[in-house]
């Protein structure tokens, strides 16, 4: 595959996964919120049904510059492969996505003032 489609799944890959990580952190919008959690669900989902790896990353590899689950993987931790980084970067999206639900959930029905 071509270098400039690698980089274009690379930036996009990069892209979605700041842009879910970001609104998940500032919004405060309840619907929002789950639809992001909605989302990661099926990224989870499609993160199984193509055996363990995340369907951007099999588009990303070449041999100039590393994927964004190597770097992630890299800030993590040096033994950690790329489809075990990947699971972890989703469980973690997930996890904030339920905080923030939670903490909302509480907030709005107990804290009213």
């Amino acid at each position: 595959m071509r270098l400039e489609v690698n980089l274009f799944f690379s930036l996009l890959h990069f892209i979605l996964a700041y842009g879910v990580f970001i609104t998940s952190l500032v919004s405060n919008n309840i619907k929002i919120l789950i639809f992001l959690l909605i989302l990661m669900s099926i990224i989870k989902f499609f993160y199984f049904l193509f055996y363990n790896r995340c369907v951007l990353t099999l588009f990303e590899y070449n041999d100039y510059f590393p994927t964004l689950a190597y770097c992630m993987s890299n800030v993590l931790t040096e033994n950690l492969n790329d489809s075990k980084c990947e699971e972890v970067i989703i469980n973690i999206g997930i996890l904030i996505l339920l905080n923030k639900l939670l903490f909302l959930f509480v907030k709005n029905n107990f804290y009213n003032s």
